[in-house]
């Protein structure tokens, strides 16, 4: 068991495994809903294994199911350990300002002036620990000394459907 997205090559065996249609195109959707997060692949699993020719419907309702604040909980807090209000509050707000900018990412430093009431080194601490999970990811721009991040877009959905 990985605490990880899975590589697209587990998820192409696992879907053959499983009977599922493992083309480019196919693996594409799957991991556009489910980021290749393993709790959230065995949930589309077992929505769908009764059901392996309409995986698509199953799919989609595993996004809707997203919308529901108290799934989207369940999975913040049980699947990915995302439990302390400091944790939630900067993944939150990086999600947010990701979404907001016209490349996905935000500076460490518009990111700690949003979140005035934590320290900053909290936030950094944070971000790193994040990182190890593939929660958020650092990025580095060429000739722009700024340290960047981007939320791992699946986790950001899910982050922005939580009630405070």
């Amino acid at each position: 068991m990985t605490l990880k997205p899975w590589h697209d090559v587990a998820l192409r065996q696992w879907l053959q495994d499983c009977n599922y249609p493992s083309d480019k195109e196919s693996r594409d959707k799957v991991t556009a809903v489910t980021g290749n997060w393993p709790g959230l692949i065995y949930s589309f699993y077992r929505n769908s294994k009764s059901d392996v020719h309409n995986w698509e419907l199953h799919l989609e309702g595993l996004k809707e199911s997203f919308n529901n604040w108290q799934e989207a909980r369940d999975f913040i807090n049980l699947q990915l350990g995302i439990d302390s209000y400091e944790q939630k509050k900067v993944l939150r707000d990086l999600a947010q300002l990701c979404q907001m900018s016209p490349d996905d990412i935000v500076s460490i430093d518009d990111l700690i002036d949003c979140i005035n009431h934590i320290n900053a080194s909290v936030i950094n601490k944070i971000l790193q620990w994040a990182d190890l999970l593939n929660l958020a990811i650092p990025v580095r721009k060429k000739k722009d000394p700024k340290e960047y991040w981007r939320i791992e877009p699946v986790v950001g959905r899910i982050l922005e459907a939580m009630e405070d």
